[in-house]
Order: C-alpha cells, then structure tokens, then sequence
C-alpha cells in the first residue's frame, strides 16, 4: 500500500505485477522435483525497508521518452515488456515513442504522470504476494 502525505484517510492502493519464475529443483529416489519460487514473509519486510529507505531519500522520478528500438534494447531480457512495446508506441502520438520513467538506477515502462519524488509518499509495505 502506498499512502501519501496528507489526509491519513487518503490511501491509495498500488499494485505492480511482476514475474517471478525461478524454479527450484531437488532430486529424490531417482525423480527430479520441480518448485516454484515464493518469497518468505522476512525477504518481502526486506523489501519494504528498501521502499522505505526510498522514501527518506526524497528520489526524483524522471521522465524519458525513447524510441521503441530503444525500449526494445533496454528491455531484450523481458519478454513481458517486448510484447508491449510495439502496442505501446503505436499508440503515442509520434507513433513510435514510449514513456519510460527513471527513479535512482531503475528504469521501467510507464504512461506516468507520476509523483514528482518519494517525498510526498508517507508509507511503503510489501503486504503479500500472489501466484
């Protein structure tokens, strides 16, 4: 939940999805087991804290707006996002752009606007995780 400073009844639910496919494998009596990855309830409070090590540092969202080849290079390891992409730009205005946003060294597709910094954020929890 992100909450922003100001009215503390004004709080304002932010999901993101992201994908998480690393399997584990083990081996007993001759057969290989697969699992799939989950984050213990310690790795997500983790998590959290470097939100709210964000949000202290008061980090500045800034806009970038790139060309699809470019968003396709600087995503070529997301299948996810290289989907997008083309759909994306086409639909912008110049018919080839896409709206990426740069917080410290993280770099990711959004149509934005977004808030000028972490400043005006008040509070960062990593509450569960759905498969």
């Amino acid at each position: 939940m992100l909450q922003f400073k100001g009215d503390p009844s004004d709080s304002i639910i932010f999901v993101y999805h992201i994908h998480v496919h690393v399997p584990v494998y083990y081996m007993h009596t001759d057969i290989i087991y697969m699992l799939l990855f989950s984050f213990l309830q310690e790795e997500l409070t983790a998590l959290s804290i470097v939100g709210t090590k964000l949000i202290k540092e008061s980090a500045t969202f800034e806009r970038l707006d790139v060309d699809q080849e470019l968003a396709l290079e600087m995503f070529k390891d997301n299948k996810h996002k290289c989907q997008q992409i083309p759909d994306i730009a086409k639909s912008s205005v110049t018919g080839s752009q896409v709206t990426l946003y740069k917080l410290l060294d993280y770099v990711d597709i959004a149509s934005g606007p977004l808030l000028e910094s972490t400043y005006h954020l008040f509070q960062f929890n990593i509450t569960k995780v759905r498969s």
